[in-house]
C-alpha cells in the first residue's frame, strides 16, 4: 500500500469552483486545514467545525445521544432463552428496558426460521425480520430498541437473547 502527502492550498480568497473541477484542499494563512468555512471560537462564521469553546470561557453544552460510547461501556447480561409455548404464535421475546443499550438475539443451530418484531408488535413469520438457523442479529446504540421485542416460529423451539445496558 502506498501513501501520498496531502497538499493545501493558501489562498487569500478562496477560489470559486464550478461543476467538474478538482479544487486543492484549501489551508489557512498559517497552513491549518479548512474543514467548513471561515470562523473561530465565538465569532463563528460559514460553520466552524471544531468545538472550541466560546469567547470569555463559557462551557460549551454537550448532550448524551443514548448511543454507546465507541470502545465500551456496556454490561453485558447473561443470555436468556425465550420457548414458543404453542405455536407458531407471536411471543414476548423481551420486556420493554429503557436503559437498553445493546441487545444479540440469536436463533440456535437446529431450529426452524423464526421472525422477530423489534417494534413488540404481534410477530409474523413472513414479515418479520427472518432469523434463519445459526443467525445472529445485535443491535447497538441509536438502532437499539428500548420498548419490548416479539418473535414467532415453531412450537417448542427457543429464541435466545442477550441485552447490555
Amino acid at each position: 500500500m502506498s501513501s501520498s502527502p496531502l497538499v493545501g492550498e493558501f489562498n487569500t480568497t478562496p477560489p470559486t469552483v464550478t461543476s467538474g473541477q478538482k479544487p486543492l484542499v484549501q489551508t489557512d494563512a498559517q497552513g491549518r486545514l479548512i474543514g467548513v468555512g471561515a470562523g473561530a471560537a465565538g465569532t463563528p462564521a460559514g460553520g466552524v467545525t471544531s468545538i472550541q469553546g466560546v469567547t470569555g470561557g463559557t462551557a460549551v453544552a454537550v448532550t448524551n445521544s443514548g448511543a454507546a460510547p465507541v470502545g465500551g461501556g456496556i454490561t453485558w447480561g447473561a443470555p436468556t432463552g425465550v420457548a414458543v409455548t404453542a405455536g407458531p404464535t407471536s411471543t414476548t421475546l423481551v420486556n420493554a428496558t429503557a436503559g437498553r443499550k445493546a441487545i444479540a438475539i440469536w436463533n440456535p443451530v437446529g431450529n426452524a426460521q423464526m421472525s422477530v418484531d423489534i417494534a413488540g408488535g404481534t410477530a409474523v413469520l413472513a414479515t418479520g425480520l427472518p432469523l434463519l438457523a445459526g443467525a445472529v442479529l445485535t443491535l447497538t446504540g441509536a438502532e437499539c430498541p428500548v420498548g419490548a421485542i416479539t418473535f414467532i416460529g415453531t412450537a417448542g423451539q427457543t429464541l435466545v437473547y442477550q441485552q447490555g445496558t
